[in-house]
This record gives C-alpha cells, structure tokens and sequence, in this order.
C-alpha cells in the first residue's frame, strides 16, 4: 500500500497528542520498526514530543523489567500476546517500576479480563487503541487525560473521522454494529498497481476497513469482530470475539481463539443395527 510522508507524519502527532506523551517521557520501543506499530507508536510519535527513546533489537521478557527499571522507562507499546507473555513471566517483583505511566495496547483485542489483571499487577494502565496499515497506525484510543472505557478502542484521533456504516454505507445510530470507516489525513493513498481494490477499500472518500465494531452514547467504539470471521448460525450473527470473553473469564484459560467451520450434515450417516457392549 502507499503511505506519504504526510500519512506519517500525521498519524505520528495524533498518537502523540491523544497518549499525552511529553519531554519527560521515556518511551521503550522493542517492535519492529517495520512494521507501523513501533515506526509510529513508539518511534516518530515520541520525537515529536521531544521524549527519549530506549531502542531494543526486540522483545524479550526475560530483560523486559530490568530494562524498564534502569531507564526508567514510563511508556511502552505491545500486542495482547506480550502482555499475557509478562504477566507469566517472573523478576519484576523486586524492582522499582513506578516510573511507569501505561502501556499501549493494538493490533488485536485484548481480553478484558487479561487487562484488569495486568493493570493490578503492575500499578499501570493499558491504553486500547486500534489502527490498521492502510490508515498508517492509529485511528483510535481511549485518551491519557479523560475517560478511560476498559474494553473499548476509545474514540477518534483529532483531526480523523470515524463512523460506523451497513452494507450500503449508511451510517448507524449508537449501539448497531457496522463497518468502522475513516476519513482523514493518515488515510493511506491506495493499494500499489491495484486500481479496483483502492477503489473499494476507498469508496466514497472513507477507509472500509472491515473490522466490525459500534459506538457507545459517549461516542466510544467497542470491536465486535472482523466482518468476514462473522458467523452465521441459524439468522443470528455470532461474533468469535464475543465467545472468546467469555472462556478468557474463567481463570484456568490463559489464550482461546474462536473459528467457525463449515456445519457437518450427518442426515445420510449409517448407524450400527447391532448393540455393541
């Protein structure tokens, strides 16, 4: 896909001005900087604020809290999968890790139970934020300096539109799930040598991203799914994030995933005549 410098640059000043990040600051960056992610979140982002930088070849739980506590490192950004790593991993309980201010959190859902855990844990916050490449990072995130909605994605970067459409691209009132589309300066330019696919990802001016999802009375975004992992059983929509939820609620259960598979008919299945004992 094509990203300008623009896109960059300002979906780098919307993170940084939504996550509050300052000259204070020390933001620790251990993703890829190939990937958006670590080159926006915790990489240009923390320089248009004037903060330091701690950069790692990668992400490594073993030295994760001695590195936080040597640089007294107060932001970080991560995928669910890393947290659920440290909160298994052992060696933070002896070290001074106050200078801790949160943890951003992306790329996928983020069970909430998982986050209550880890916030009590830590004595920090995780920040839930969602984006995807083709809007450059970022789109959303639950703000530093207000209303924090566990579960939530929060609500749009300044300057960034985003709306929930059905399937002819109407917009939804509050509490229908529908289609998250954007509009804005991080909006990619388009799909490379892919003329048809740019335009139906960027019909009518907005990003489709087709990840699922319904704004709240507060105007925060809650994600249901991705739109073609939806399943339908019986005329009722099932999303898997929804059951996921549930099973991460019970304490014996540390990761689940949910897929649909294709409904087996057992209509023509010869069963013995003879009873087995």
């Amino acid at each position: 896909m094509l990203l300008s410098h623009g896109n960059i640059l300002t979906n780098s000043w919307q993170a940084g001005k939504l996550a509050d990040i300052g000259e204070s600051d020390v933001v620790m960056c251990f993703l890829p900087l190939f990937h958006v992610n670590g080159l926006v979140i915790t990489g240009i982002a923390p320089l248009f604020a004037g903060a330091q930088i701690v950069l790692r070849k990668g992400f490594s739980a073993g030295e994760f809290w001695d590195c936080v506590a040597k640089y007294r490192v107060s932001i970080f950004s991560g995928v669910p999968t890393i947290y659920q790593i440290l909160l298994a991993t052992p060696g933070s309980e002896n070290l001074d890790l106050s200078s801790l201010r949160y943890g951003v959190c992306g790329a996928a859902p983020m069970p909430v139970e998982a986050i209550k855990k880890f916030e009590s844990q830590f004595n920090m916050i995780i920040v839930e934020g969602y984006g995807l490449t083709e809007g450059t990072a970022g789109a959303t995130a639950n703000p530093i300096n207000g209303v924090r909605k566990i579960g939530s994605i929060g609500v749009p970067f300044e300057e960034s539109e985003v709306k929930i459409f059905d399937d002819d691209d109407n917009e939804l009132p509050t509490g229908e799930v529908g289609e998250i589309v954007i509009r804005g300066g991080n909006v990619m330019k388009g799909y490379y040598n892919k003329p048809e696919d740019t335009e139906k990802t960027l019909r009518g001016g907005w990003l489709h991203t087709g990840d699922m999802a319904y704004k709240d009375e507060d105007g925060y975004l809650f994600i249901v799914d991705r739109k073609k992992e939806m399943i339908i059983r019986g005329g009722e929509n099932i999303y898997p994030k929804e059951l996921e939820e549930i099973m991460y609620s019970h304490p014996a259960v540390q990761e689940v995933a949910v897929v649909g598979v294709k409904a087996v008919s057992y209509t023509h299945l010869t069963l013995p005549t003879k009873r087995i004992v």
